[in-house]
């Protein structure tokens, strides 16, 4: 009787485990259900939801007043001021893959766990923009080498000469009495604790480090001015200890190369 006991006590551990498993790895638990009323709710009565009439202006005011002038700054070399190509498309939008996005939310769970103190509090979307030479087959070998689907993770293809693009960084919660509630969301970078484990440290703020002129304040600026001196006199190995970033560009930029090139 006590053996039949402790067999069933044991078929109940591992079925539960072998239930917490099959949770994991195929979403098909109660718990990890969405409830679908709750999540229309929540985006219907976001301040941060816009309606079709917003999106318009939104795009109208980047296309009437921004498309011109870009379209005229990619296609005259500033250096020589000649013109070095026509009729540019400029960028309109970034796709990130839904699992490409999943996958980045992920690394930042991880991070937390790693480093539980700061907040990791959101997601800086930053501007940026390719070098005047990048490649006009961006990822051109990768076509022949894709370890995923187009679905999952499409080629950048076309002319990315100077082209706009963004990346992600995560940000840290920092309290700031600025007055002006961004301040205390910074986007950061990580200078290790040791060699051992990249990803755990001392978060830092990486438009500090970007800008130290405008973004530190005097005491952090002096630490910048400190650390770009020093760098330089370190080989790539050495620096990538020194500074582990955690930025993303996961992002293919719209519009593609032209029709017919």
């Amino acid at each position: 009787m006590k053996t039949t006991k402790t067999l069933l006590l044991i078929a109940i551990v591992l079925l539960s485990i072998l239930l917490f498993r099959t949770c994991q790895n195929e979403n098909i638990c109660k718990h990890t259900e969405l409830n679908k009323k709750e999540v229309i709710a929540n985006f219907e009565n976001s301040r941060h939801t816009i309606d079709i009439t917003k999106v318009e202006e939104l795009y109208g005011n980047y296309k009437n007043r921004f498309i011109p002038v870009i379209k005229d700054l990619q296609e005259i070399d500033t250096d020589t001021n000649e013109k070095f190509r026509e009729n540019y498309l400029p960028t309109e939008y970034s796709l990130i893959p839904l699992q490409k996005l999943k996958d980045y939310l992920n690394f930042i769970e991880v991070l937390q766990q790693k480093n539980p103190e700061p907040i990791i509090s959101g997601i800086a979307i930053s501007f940026g923009a390719y070098d005047i030479d990048e490649s006009h087959n961006f990822n051109s070998e990768a076509k022949t080498e894709r370890k995923e689907s187009i679905l999952k993770d499409p080629l950048k293809s076309g002319d990315y000469r100077g082209r706009l693009t963004t990346f992600m960084t995560p940000t840290y919660y920092s309290e700031k009495n600025t007055g002006y509630d961004a301040d205390n969301h910074i986007p950061f970078y990580i200078i290790p604790n040791d060699n051992s484990d990249m990803f755990k440290g001392e978060y830092k703020s990486l438009y500090c480090h970007l800008d130290s002129e405008f973004y530190c304040t005097e005491g952090d600026q002096k630490k910048e001015i400190s650390k770009a001196s020093f760098l330089p006199t370190f080989n790539a190995a050495n620096a990538k200890i020194t500074m582990q970033s955690v930025s993303s560009n996961e992002l293919t930029d719209m519009p593609p190369k032209r029709v017919g090139e």
